[in-house]
């Protein structure tokens, strides 16, 4: 067995190993309680935020992959500050859950994350124009009618359920995963089974996570103050699975920029083949 497949070996258990360490303590604590409440809290909105400092430390190794003017790090630095829009809009977050109990159903978190949809769309598009080659306007247009149609959506469901306008937000989430999610799909088409299209696939767990959140929430299934019950475990160890899920997309980027991948995928003639212009 060569150094590098040892090497490879070895991180993948070390990201098994904190993944699962983390979840597991993420279940114990909440289950169990076995320290105050301050502290119980402390905890599982910090393993959350390690959750999604994870997947942002994560790209950001993928993004010193390439030099600067490579057309591929054009793709993954809007993608990398994405995600690190969420990993300091979950910070945000557990400051105002530590401080105030109950977390405002908009806050300046939510500004955050839904900003970093921008970049994601950005990524997106010049992921498309790096695969086909084609400088044209056409995603960013496409881009615009799918976004638009979300936000008028999501209004549209605040409206019918007679909730207040600040929790539209909440109900962008899911529709925002399910387009970026259909977006993924594309690529995985474009990539012939997916293998370097794995991190945008995995943000198709979001949809899940957010959508379960949203009716929990709204639903008023989901209580704030205590955290018991089958329904909230459910919803917030989901929701840390979804981060657990991204981590190991972006981490098998990683992997393949690092070691290489069993076999590269032929996509055309067109591409010319250099390494470092995949994905």
């Amino acid at each position: 067995m060569t150094t590098n497949l040892v090497s490879k070996e070895r991180l993948t258990i070390y990201l098994g190993a904190y993944t699962g360490l983390m979840l597991i303590v993420y279940c114990m604590v909440y289950f169990i309680e076995p320290f105050s409440a301050f502290v119980n809290l402390l905890f599982l909105n910090g393993l959350t935020v390690l959750a999604a400092l994870a997947c942002a430390l994560l790209i950001l190794r993928v993004v010193l992959f390439y030099e600067p003017g490579e057309p591929p790090r054009r793709v993954w630095v809007p993608f990398a500050i994405a995600l690190w829009m969420w990993a300091v809009a979950e910070l945000v977050w557990a400051v105002y859950n530590m401080l105030w109990g109950e977390v405002p159903n908009f806050s300046f978190a939510d500004i955050l994350w839904v900003g970093s949809y921008i970049f994601f769309t950005v990524a997106l598009s010049r992921q498309f124009r790096l695969l086909q080659f084609n400088r044209s306007q056409r995603p960013a247009w496409v881009a615009v009618i799918v976004w638009v149609f979300a936000l008028g959506l999501s209004s549209s469901i605040t409206f019918w359920t007679g909730d207040s306008l600040d929790t539209a937000v909440q109900y962008f989430y899911p529709i925002a995963d399910f387009f970026v999610g259909i977006a993924a799909l594309f690529l995985v088409f474009f990539f012939r089974r997916g293998l370097l299209a794995r991190p945008w696939l995995s943000l198709f767990a979001f949809v899940v996570s957010d959508s379960l959140y949203v009716w929990a929430t709204t639903s008023g299934a989901y209580e704030w103050i205590t955290r018991t019950g089958w329904v909230t475990l459910l919803v917030d160890v989901i929701y840390l699975l979804a981060y657990v899920f991204v981590t190991w997309g972006v981490f098998s980027q990683y992997l393949t920029l690092r070691f290489g991948a069993i076999a590269v995928p032929q996509f055309s003639q067109a591409i010319p083949e250099k390494p470092k212009s995949m994905f």
